[in-house]
């Protein structure tokens, strides 16, 4: 898995800008991915994702972003030494001003040669836990609503919201610098509203296509995603324009020119 070039393999950095914040109760049991869901606060993703670590260490990136003092922490990520299968997970988190929550994860199962399960065995697993999948290309599709109950599949359907195979922004993260957009891909029309889960079952065998070589999971709070970034840019906004006239003000001070 590639990260970002900010990527920090360390326990410490960052961790104030993030741990500061109370814990969020879960007013509602949005999907999760091994526990850990949207709304969760910095805090509690890190405990989480630290009772897995089984001894590796958990990455911080951050990045610096307009009108935001300080650098942000922008996601977490742990990649299990030595397990089997192999587990990857990244979690992102929202922007400041509002207080930092999880918007999306992201985890990665890859199977050792041997070892792996079938398609259809995992395929059951998800639908255990997800309900009933809405096929959209390579990847199973499921939406939520922010109150956690399932989505008009017909409706999410007619919006092709799964078309897109790719997270918001996850596949082609970059770390935002002065004055960039958000990491965040605007979501299709109509599309806003959703909580989405995505599964890829992927097999890597030229010999059994019906085994499963890699299972990646993303679950991601568009509507969250989408609220951090309006605050962010308002923020952003408001800065510059009071810095454009405070330069105004200034010139206005200096001597005027002669013709």
């Amino acid at each position: 898995m590639r990260f970002p070039r900010t990527f920090i393999s360390r326990l410490t950095v960052g961790l104030a800008l993030v741990f500061v914040l109370p814990a969020m109760a879960q007013t509602a049991a949005l999907p999760d991915v091994v526990g850990i869901r949207p709304g969760m606060s910095a805090q509690e993703a890190y405990q989480a994702l630290s009772e897995r670590a089984k001894g590796s260490k958990i990455g911080i990136a951050q990045g610096t972003i307009d009108g935001i003092d300080k650098p942000v922490v922008v996601l977490m990520a742990l990649q299990v030494v030595g397990s089997s299968p192999r587990e990857e997970i990244v979690v992102y988190l929202t922007y400041p001003p509002q207080k930092q929550i999880v918007w999306a994860v992201r985890r990665t199962l890859t199977f050792e040669p041997g070892k792996e399960p079938t398609k259809a065995d995992v395929m059951d697993g998800l639908r255990q836990k997800y309900g009933p999948e809405l096929p959209v290309s390579a990847w199973a599709y499921w939406s939520f609503g922010e109150d956690a109950r399932r989505s008009n599949m017909r409706e999410v359907a007619s919006y092709n919201c799964g078309g897109r195979a790719t997270m918001y922004g996850v596949d082609n993260f970059v770390t935002p610098q002065p004055n960039s957009p958000l990491p965040y891909l605007q979501p299709l029309p109509n599309c806003e509203s959703y909580v989405s889960v995505r599964a890829q079952v992927e097999n890597g065998s030229l010999v059994n296509n019906a085994l499963a070589s890699t299972v990646t999971v993303i679950v991601e709070d568009t509507p969250a995603a989408l609220r951090s970034r309006t605050a962010w840019k308002a923020l952003a906004s408001g800065q510059n324009a009071a810095a454009r006239q405070q330069e105004i003000d200034k010139a206005k001070q200096q001597q005027k020119p002669t013709f």
